[in-house]
């Protein structure tokens, strides 16, 4: 197993030379998209069977994550983020002041402007912490947060963190004793049993 150390912080083009079994070089072009890597993050890279495959780790995505407080009435609008890397997005949101009716957006866009599946929730800072979950459903993503109108909508901070995983990611865990609620994470199963 080898490993690359990507010397640039955003969009690493490269192209790796190793050894495969047959003695034949195999070259995988390396693209990181617009994920913001740290000068020096190694990325293990194996041989597997001809092809090469990375092991990457979650990245922060800088994109759609933000510590800036919004007055009332304000928006933050994430920028365009290339998830072809990625196979789960992960969310994390923690405020005093509330979103709009369905302002807590996830947006995703086949080319990063128009942007035709939109998930929508409502976010109410009594309630406390958020956690979203998502599987790509095209190449880019974004988040938005439409603070509510005076007051209310008001922040004195936020915590808005967004992670994009290599791998897929549960949805969130609930008790068994909490209550249910629609704007919650679910998976639908269907069970067949065949005497």
């Amino acid at each position: 197993m080898g490993v690359i150390v990507l010397s640039s912080a955003v969009g690493f083009d490269g192209v790796v030379t190793q050894p495969t079994h047959d003695n034949l070089n195999a070259n995988a072009n390396i693209q990181v998209g617009d994920v913001d890597v740290a000068n020096g993050n190694p990325v293990p890279v194996s041989d597997a069977g001809g092809s090469i495959t990375t092991d990457m780790l979650s990245f922060i995505d800088t994109n759609n994550s933000t510590t800036t407080p919004l007055s009332g009435g304000q928006t933050f609008t994430g920028t365009a983020t290339n998830l072809l890397p990625f196979q789960a997005i992960t969310i994390q949101i923690l405020t005093d002041g509330n979103s709009t009716v369905d302002g807590m957006k996830f947006e995703f866009s086949i080319d990063g402007t128009n942007w035709d599946d939109i998930y929508l929730f409502t976010y109410t800072a009594a309630n406390g912490s958020r956690r979203f979950q998502f599987s790509p459903t095209s190449k880019f993503f974004r988040v938005v947060f439409d603070a509510a109108a005076g007051g209310p909508g008001t922040q004195s901070f936020i915590r808005l963190q967004t992670l994009l995983h290599p791998t897929a990611v549960l949805t969130t865990i609930h008790r068994v004793g909490d209550d249910t609620s629609p704007d919650r994470s679910a998976q639908l199963m269907k069970t067949v049993l065949l005497a």
